[in-house]
């Protein structure tokens, strides 16, 4: 999208990899597939991450493969409107 510049990938941010960065704005994208995010626990790693995350100033958005899937726009729109908010 021509909108949104080039993320860094699997980036190590603090403690955490984040799977999509950009620093400049300091947005975070975080894909969410069912593999890695089925227990409570791993559940529950996400959302210590997201608070780490927005206690360091930055803005995370969190995309299902359902999503992924099914509304790609919707997910464009979200992150260029994150990456132009910053």
């Amino acid at each position: 999208h021509p909108e949104i510049p080039p993320p860094q990938r699997n980036v190590r941010l603090g403690p955490w990899e984040l799977d999509f960065y950009w620093p400049v704005q300091q947005v975070v994208l975080e894909t969410d597939g069912d593999q890695y995010h089925r227990t409570p626990q791993e559940l529950e790693r996400d959302r210590v991450k997201d608070v780490w995350l927005q206690r360091h100033d930055h803005r995370v958005i969190r995309v299902t493969e359902f999503r992924f899937a099914h509304d790609r726009p919707g997910i464009l729109g979200d992150l260029s409107a994150m990456v132009r908010a910053a």
